[in-house]
């Protein structure tokens, strides 16, 4: 299990850089200091290797809060530590449907599917708006406009919030 930490860690490190659709296979064995043959002991194919790196950081943001702003407070500090994060989020699966971390984001807005794609598009691009503001205060601006573009699209996003 330490040898597929140490490739995933190569392609977060990659996808934070490049984006999910620029790193290669190749590449991450030759980031990791591993062959190719060894990556694919460990990852098949790309699919696999994004689906691990998926699956990483849906069991932090599984840990969010069950309300909007715990969620989004949650993605905000997993994507300034992890710049791979909102790469990933901002992915598709193989059919250009939205990927299981996007999913697993949906499902922790407890909403409906529909409702849940489009709640965690805003607040996908309002975290990414807001990583891009250095005063707290104008950060804190984006994402209070970020709950009410969520909550304005899909009201029962809301539910449990007390704020």
């Amino acid at each position: 299990m330490r040898r597929a930490e140490q490739l995933l860690d190569a392609a977060e490190e990659l996808v934070a850089l490049c984006g999910v659709e620029a790193v290669g296979m190749n590449a991450v064995a030759r980031h990791a200091g591993v062959s190719p043959g060894t990556l694919y002991q460990y990852f098949p194919h790309k699919r696999a290797l994004v689906d691990g790196l998926s699956q990483r950081f849906a069991e932090r943001l599984a840990e969010a809060g069950p309300t909007l702003d715990g969620v989004l407070r949650s993605v905000l500090v997993l994507a300034e530590s992890r710049p791979a994060l909102l790469p990933l989020l901002c992915g598709t699966g193989p059919a250009g449907e939205p990927n299981a971390l996007f999913e697993c984001l949906a499902t922790r807005l407890s909403l409906a599917p529909d409702e849940g794609e489009l709640a965690t598009r805003f607040l996908v691009q309002g975290v990414a708006a807001a990583l891009r503001r250095d005063d707290p205060v104008a950060r804190d601006a984006v994402l209070a406009r970020t709950r009410a573009a969520i909550l304005g699209a899909c009201p029962v996003a809301g539910r449990g919030d007390t704020s």
